[in-house]
């Protein structure tokens, strides 16, 4: 008895898992070229109100937006340290923050990212509305270090947010930035001012 009981139960399972949705991982790592920044504020506008339009989310007023070149890095092998920050020129980003919806004293920008490398584009967001969330869609901007660390002049941004439109039996993903803010060459205190972003991207094996 016991022994059928088990077959059912198997053979009940197997539809839903040939049914489940199958994905490969994109895993992108690589900095910003800050020196290459071009004015983009028009064009953050339009794509957010586009973003609004097509996958009903909202949220996002951008007050910030500019595009820059990005790069990719090398890495150690064997320590994992990062050695050169800008080896080759790689796609772009557009990067629209929101700095005024949220009062400075929550420390929350309301970010919109748009990242293109080769012929793919990809769509990222954090603090704002989407339907697939009970609240806030996971992320945005934060200060990382307290007043004054390391320096006056100096302190660490983390920027997270998820790939977009991020729904079963689509492409979708996380977005993970940290910036040390500043220029070494303004400062001469030999602390490196780029920044190293991962872009984590599932991507449906059959869509």
């Amino acid at each position: 008895m016991k022994h059928a009981i088990l077959l059912i139960l198997t053979l009940a399972l197997v539809p839903s898992a040939i049914a489940q949705q199958q994905y490969r991982e994109n895993i992108y790592v690589f900095s910003l070229d800050f020196s290459s920044g071009v004015p983009a504020d028009d064009e953050c506008t339009a794509a957010v109100a586009k973003l609004e339009r097509r996958l009903m989310v909202s949220g996002i007023n951008p007050t910030f937006g500019t595009r820059f070149r990005i790069h990719s890095v090398d890495i150690l092998a064997k320590k994992g340290k990062v050695t050169n920050m800008a080896v080759e020129e790689i796609g772009e980003m557009l990067i629209c923050h929101d700095l005024e919806t949220n009062p400075p004293e929550m420390n929350l920008v309301p970010i919109y990212h748009e990242i293109t490398i080769g012929s793919r584009t990809f769509l990222v967001e954090g603090a704002g509305m989407h339907p697939a969330f009970p609240d806030v869609l996971p992320g945005g901007r934060v200060q990382m270090t307290p007043p004054g660390y390391p320096t006056s002049e100096r302190f660490i941004l983390n920027l997270n947010g998820t790939v977009l439109p991020a729904v079963p039996g689509s492409r979708g993903g996380s977005y993970m930035e940290s910036i040390l803010l500043g220029n070494s060459g303004e400062f001469g205190d030999g602390l490196s001012s780029n920044s190293i972003i991962v872009l984590r991207v599932l991507l449906p094996v059959n869509p």
